[in-house]
C-alpha cells in the first residue's frame, strides 16, 4: 500500500517531506492508491507517468497540512469532500474559510517546516529514496514487477509547483514573502 513502485507519489513524500519516509504524509500516492477526494486536483496525471504531478501533489499534500495541523483524521479527510476543514475552520473559528485560504495555509507549514530543517543543516534534496524502494533494479515477479519510479523527475515537479528551488529544495524569497512569512526568508537569506 506504501511501496512507490505501486503508488510513485509516496516516494515525493519519502524524500521531500520535512519528517521523511513516513506513509502518513499524503500526496498524489493516495489518489494513485484509488483513495482521497479525486475531486479535489485538477486532471490527476496516471498511476506511473512521473513528470507533471507536482501541482496536484502539492496541492492535496498543502490540504493535509492544515487538516493534521487542525487535528482532524487523516482517515476521515481521505473519505470527505475538501469542504469538511473550510466548514470545520469556519465553525471554530468565525472566520469563514476558503478552500484556497486552506491551501495557502497549508503551503505556509511546508514552508516553515522545510525552513526548519534547512536552518538546522538538513536537505531534504541530499536525502536519497533507497534503490529498492524506487524499484532499481526492477522486481522479477509480483505485482510491482519492471516498475522503477523516477523521484527526481516527481521531486522537481513538486519542488516548482511549491515555489521552492528546485536543486536545493530551499523556499524562494519570493513564495516565503507571499506567504507572509518575512522573518523566515530573512532567516533563508542569512543562510
Amino acid at each position: 500500500m506504501h511501496d512507490p513502485r505501486l503508488v510513485p507519489g509516496a516516494a515525493t513524500n519519502y524524500k521531500m517531506d520535512a519528517t521523511p519516509g513516513r506513509h502518513t504524509q499524503i500526496g498524489t500516492w493516495i489518489l494513485e492508491l484509488g483513495a482521497g477526494p479525486p475531486e479535489f486536483v485538477e486532471q490527476p496525471q496516471p498511476q506511473h507517468h512521473y513528470p507533471g504531478k507536482g501541482k496536484a501533489h502539492a496541492r492535496i499534500n498543502n490540504y493535509f497540512h492544515v487538516g493534521s495541523s487542525s487535528g482532524m483524521c487523516m482517515f476521515a479527510l481521505l473519505t470527505m469532500t475538501p469542504e469538511v476543514i473550510t466548514d470545520s475552520l469556519t465553525c471554530v473559528t468565525g472566520h469563514e474559510y476558503t478552500l484556497d485560504e486552506v491551501i495557502e495555509s497549508g503551503a505556509r507549514i511546508a514552508a516553515l517546516r522545510m525552513a526548519f530543517n534547512i536552518r538546522e543543516g538538513v536537505r531534504n534534496v541530499d536525502f536519497r529514496v533507497p534503490d529498492r524502494v524506487r524499484g532499481n533494479p526492477p522486481l522479477q515477479e509480483g505485482p510491482t514487477a519492471g516498475r522503477t519510479v523516477d523521484v527526481d523527475a516527481q521531486v522537481e515537479d513538486y519542488l516548482d509547483a511549491m515555489g521552492w528551488d528546485t536543486r536545493s529544495g530551499v523556499p524562494t524569497q519570493a513564495t516565503l514573502l507571499a506567504l507572509g512569512l518575512d522573518f523566515v526568508a530573512e532567516d533563508m537569506a542569512a543562510l
